[in-house]
């Protein structure tokens, strides 16, 4: 059973219903940072029902902090890494009740000393996955839910084409290895056939870390979407690595569906390219741009600001290049030093890195950090320039409204982040949780 609690108005009532009713042997939990709080309550209150369940948590979250994880007396396993081939191994050894030492992938208590295991070798072969069970899922409240992309029309399904990016940015997560790794050709279009054929899908948002860094399987890919025929719309969320992309490549997206692009550019001065190690071309992005929004692709652009020492003067380049563009919207985040990766170890060595971090600071819109030279009020009042000077301006405006019939989402979109911009300084507060002490 999967039981998805962003659908929940109750989500610990209803852990606690289900758990119940349905008797489970084990319960996975899976999890960002920013969710962490809310897992832990999860794992708890599994407890509560009975307290010979095993509680597992994985994911993103249960990958970097599975010391920490721990330490909660609720949870007695995190799977690091990809799960695929951790969990079946750990559920057979679960039913065989045999040791959890022989299992790779996986940190686990032996009284309350944290014990972890050596590291899975990541999974070459993609296509021997089998597609995810759409069948046990609602798939109808997936259309009713905020999803990553701006621009989706209809009930959609995320697609991962690949895994891996072998860039080295400072500030990013190593979850999928540096190694690139994709399914093939005919796989990923086997999976996009079946979701349009049996189950009526055409929304697709494609959750690849650079989908296009083997650029000819990429086309490959676009060109059977474009022969199916099938009136499929495609996102890209995660964006695609701008200064590879070529024109052939820009207008096949367009051909394919391509109704959402998003650029993930981080900053404009090319000394902090330099700094964060992603060394992108910015003239050869300001191309990309210009071509997707010509071919009629809605453009978001990601920005990052607060770099080590990144100076006032580079924050308003940044911004510079946003509103000069031909980009239909803009994101403007304060970096946030995830645990684990090379930002985290700059920040620490300049002295900038706060040493009280709740789960809900690792929020790209919260203000809990501030790695740059300019100080915390300036900078702060940057921020809130940036999204006032972008989205109030008339041409963009116009410019949005071409994009029927996605303008009301845009707008809408636009809106929303300009007035969260303005007025909430602090980003999110905790989880508010329903409570279970009266059941």
């Amino acid at each position: 059973m999967l039981l998805d609690l962003r659908f929940s108005k109750k989500p610990l009532r209803d852990v606690y219903d289900t758990v119940r009713s349905f008797k489970p042997d084990i319960v996975g939990i899976s999890a960002i940072t920013l969710e962490a709080e809310l897992m832990h309550h999860i794992a708890r209150t599994v407890k509560r029902v009975s307290a010979g369940i095993p509680v597992i948590a994985g994911g993103p979250h249960a990958t970097i902090f599975h010391d920490e994880i721990l330490a909660d007396d609720a949870v007695d396993i995190a799977v690091i890494g990809e799960g695929e081939e951790t969990f079946i191994e750990l559920l057979d050894v679960l039913d065989h009740k045999s040791g959890l030492s022989s299992v790779h992938g996986i940190a686990y208590k032996e009284g309350s000393r944290p014990i972890k295991t050596p590291l899975r070798k990541l999974i070459d072969d993609l296509d021997t996955l089998p597609f995810p069970a759409w069948d046990d899922i609602d798939r109808e409240n997936y259309a009713h839910v905020k999803s990553s992309s701006v621009a989706r029309i209809g009930p959609y399904m995320p697609l991962f084409t690949s895994r891996g990016c072998p860039f080295h940015c400072t500030y990013c997560h190593n979850i999928f290895g540096k190694q690139f790794r994709s399914r093939s050709v005919s796989n990923v279009l086997g999976e996009v056939d079946t979701l349009v054929k049996r189950y009526g899908i055409r929304d697709f948002e494609i959750m690849d870390d650079i989908s296009n860094f083997n650029s000819q399987r990429f086309k490959c890919i676009l060109r059977g979407i474009i022969s199916m025929n099938q009136g499929i719309r495609l996102t890209f969320p995660s964006g695609i690595r701008a200064d590879i992309a070529d024109e052939e490549l820009i207008g096949l997206m367009g051909q394919a569906g391509t109704k959402e692009l998003t650029v993930a550019i981080e900053s404009a001065s090319s000394r902090i390219q330099k700094l964060i190690k992603k060394n992108l071309d910015i003239e050869k992005v300001k191309d990309t741009i210009d071509r997707a929004a010509e071919a009629g692709i809605f453009v978001k652009g990601n920005f990052m600001i607060g770099f080590p020492d990144e100076t006032e003067e580079e924050i308003v380049q940044t911004i510079d290049f946003a509103c000069n563009s031909k980009l239909h919207v803009a994101a403007f985040f304060i970096v946030v030093p995830f645990e684990g990766t090379e930002l985290t170890e700059q920040m620490k060595k300049e002295g900038k890195l706060r040493t009280l971090i709740e789960y809900k600071d690792y929020d790209f819109y919260a203000m809990p950090f501030n790695g740059s030279a300019v100080p915390d009020r300036r900078f702060f009042k940057l921020y809130k320039h940036a999204y006032r000077r972008f989205y109030m301006n008339p041409k963009r405006l116009l410019r949005i409204l071409k994009t029927r019939p996605l303008w009301k989402l845009a707008i809408a979109m636009g809106i929303k982040v300009l007035m969260y911009s303005l007025f909430n300084v602090r980003g999110n507060t905790a989880v508010k949780l329903d409570g279970v002490d009266d059941i």
